[in-house]
């Protein structure tokens, strides 16, 4: 799960990049424990005195995947040689948005249009369900990404460079997303073809659920979907967590990379009681297997039970019961 709060190097608020290069090339070349790291890092950077600064800048650092410690020494990792190699902010960008909440985000929002600070964090805010009172944490986010060469200001405004452009376009660069009810189809292609009774925009209440597999026609949903290329995230969560909390169905969003970590991090921020119940899965995972088998479904983590077989010894009891028991059930 990404983490909500990120820090700073030392140096000064422009010099992080050039603070980083500084502290690998001395863990490359000395693999320092933890107190000479400590030692060096206060002669280094003698405005940073307080402990909180140098444990911000090894946690920094190490969720940036690019020092780790083994055998109680500071050692770089691949990615962490290769920067100081290559010097490609690139690299520490990747690290930082795989494993920080909002910087891709921000990529993505600024290549929509430049944005001032409040702008940012009131639509971020949102998207992502965060309860930040100040623009602090967003305005951290702005400083790591004016530092890698991504993002500049004109005036109030932040906006994106030229390699902050390009980099925005490959993030974006989804292999064509197909359309909403294109997906929609595929899921209710797999489930007729192993025999479920499949079923689309099935009704609940005041809202209309993609789509869901049940047992028979007047059985409760087994499984419900939705599917979200863009829109509303939240409405369609909100739409499971119901669907849950009314069959105790399987629950699965389809959706696309751009907001697979969104996603998720908006199930682990809201919606935490769905989080072993959810799969949250790619569309481009399923479309690899043309929808033809449930095999992705049975290979996806973070269920308590493999849906395929769950619904299928569901199905199977139910089957299994003879007239006679069913009789004695009713009665």
């Amino acid at each position: 799960m990404r983490k909500k709060s990120i820090g700073y190097l030392p140096g000064g608020e422009h010099e992080y990049m050039n603070s980083a290069l500084k502290i690998l090339g001395f863990i490359q070349k000395r693999n320092p424990t933890r107190e000479e790291l400590r030692e060096w890092f206060e002669l280094s950077f003698p405005s940073t005195t307080s402990k909180t600064s140098f444990r911000t800048g090894v946690s920094i650092l190490k969720n940036a995947e690019l020092i780790k410690m083994a055998k109680d020494v500071f050692t770089l990792t691949d990615s962490g040689t290769k920067f100081l190699q290559t010097r490609n902010a690139r690299l520490v960008f990747e690290n930082l948005a795989k494993n920080y909440l909002g910087m891709n985000e921000i990529v993505r929002l600024l290549r929509e249009k430049p944005r001032t600070i409040d702008e940012i964090s009131s639509s971020l805010n949102t998207e992502l369900r965060l309860n930040w009172k100040s623009t602090t944490n967003w305005k951290v986010r702005m400083n790591w990404l004016e530092n890698l060469g991504y993002v500049t200001t004109e005036g109030r405004d932040y906006l994106l460079t030229s390699s902050g452009n390009r980099v925005a376009k490959v993030e974006g660069q989804e292999a064509e997303v197909p359309k909403h009810k294109e997906i929609v189809k595929w899921i209710i292609e797999t489930g007729q073809a192993h025999n479920w009774v499949s079923e689309r925009e099935y009704p609940l209440d005041n809202y209309k659920l993609d789509a869901v597999w049940k047992q028979n026609a007047g059985s409760a949903p087994l499984a419900v979907f939705e599917v979200h290329v863009r829109g509303n995230l939240y409405q369609a969560l909100v739409k499971l967590k119901y669907a849950r909390g009314k069959w105790n169905s399987k629950l699965f969003l389809v959706t696309t990379e751009k907001y697979l970590q969104t996603a998720k991090s908006l199930v682990h921020n809201s919606f935490p009681d769905l989080a072993m119940v959810l799969a949250v899965l790619d569309w481009k995972a399923m479309n690899n297997t043309r929808m033809t088998t449930l095999e992705y479904f049975r290979k996806m983590k973070g269920l308590n039970l493999n849906l395929y077989i769950a619904l299928r010894q569901k199905s199977s009891k139910t089957s299994k019961r003879t007239p006679e028991k069913k009789k004695a059930a009713a009665e």
